[in-house]
């Protein structure tokens, strides 16, 4: 279905073999998977390198693209499309092999063939190295920290937040981040999980010299306090209660450790907190991630937030002048 789609927008998509094999938790071996995509940046048919999906393991792959690299030389620039694990992918061929990089959706997710008309107008374009303007124009978004009182400028990095943090530490570490802009979603992570990554992300000085922070969705991300026994009723033996586990417990008998912590206000702890300590301008609403919004985002492009609440685009070298 993606793939028609892709057809219909007028791209000519060829599915790289590897694509289809089952090797452990992936899609073929890691030495297939890398020289799939290298074979495909030094292959002069081809513009686009549109990721199918995201899911684990292209951290995996950087070591042996660097092997291929060193041997063979760096792929011509090309543009690198998907988000999610691809992140890590989006980061490499960036700083490596100087492409052009897009967080946008991928054809073999069902949300490609139902995301909205504008966003998937704006891929398309984009994809194109035409130039638009982005899927939220005209839209404002609300500050949660440090409203800027002159346009705040800068390249936009970033992607997913556990993928992006995993490169900290790393021979492909994002290094110096000054005057940049970052931004942050993510899918599926329980709260404390969020605040690991953030924490190490700010004590190995991945916040150092920002510019600002934008975020778009975080998707299914939620609190997960934990149950316990609750206070005994009259008559009641907790003895036998806990004999079973607190798993076996009847639903009335459990209560949570805590209080539930909505998303807010967690994003408002581990971020949001740590960035206007720093004075750094914090956007959210951007209606990029994995859902509801599906709009693409070019990283590696020059963004600007503007005092009132807007976030445009002011340069991309992928796009036509």
């Amino acid at each position: 279905m993606g793939l028609k789609r892709l057809a219909d927008a007028g791209f000519a998509a060829e599915v790289a073999d590897q694509v289809r094999e089952t090797w452990y938790l992936h899609a073929g071996t890691d030495g297939a998977r890398a020289q799939a995509i290298y074979d495909a940046g030094r292959d002069p048919h081809v513009d686009i390198l549109w990721c199918a999906r995201g899911g684990y393991g292209a951290a995996k792959l950087l070591p042996l693209l660097d092997e291929l690299t060193e041997k063979h030389g760096a792929p011509d620039p090309k543009l690198l499309i998907g988000y999610s694990d691809i992140t890590i992918l989006n980061h490499y061929t960036r700083l490596k092999w100087g492409w052009g990089t897009m967080h946008a959706n991928m054809p073999a997710t069902l949300s490609f063939n139902s995301m909205a008309e504008s966003e998937f107008d704006t891929t398309m374009k984009w994809a194109r190295g035409e130039l638009c303007e982005p899927a939220w124009s005209g839209q404002t978004f609300e500050y949660l920290a440090c409203p800027p009182s002159e346009p705040v400028r800068g390249e936009v990095v970033g992607g997913n937040v556990s993928v992006w943090n995993s490169l900290y530490g790393t021979p492909w570490s994002p290094g110096s981040i000054t005057g940049k802009i970052l931004f942050f979603e993510d899918l599926n992570e329980y709260h404390y999980r969020l605040d690991g990554l953030v924490t190490h992300l700010l004590q190995a000085g991945g916040l150092d010299g920002v510019a600002g922070i934008v975020l778009g969705d975080f998707t299914n991300c939620d609190d997960e306090a934990g149950t316990c026994l609750a206070a005994p009723v009259e008559g009641e033996e907790r003895s036998l209660l806990l004999k079973e586990g607190l798993d076996a417990l009847p639903a009335e008998r459990a209560q949570p450790l805590r209080p539930q912590v909505p998303q807010r206000d967690a994003l408002e702890h581990m971020l949001v907190a740590p960035a206007r300590d720093r004075g750094i301008p914090v956007m959210k609403g951007l209606p990029v991630g994995h859902g509801p919004g599906f709009a693409p985002l070019p990283l590696g492009s020059v963004f600007e937030m503007t005092p009132e609440g807007a976030f445009n685009l002011v340069s991309w070298d992928w796009l036509s002048e």
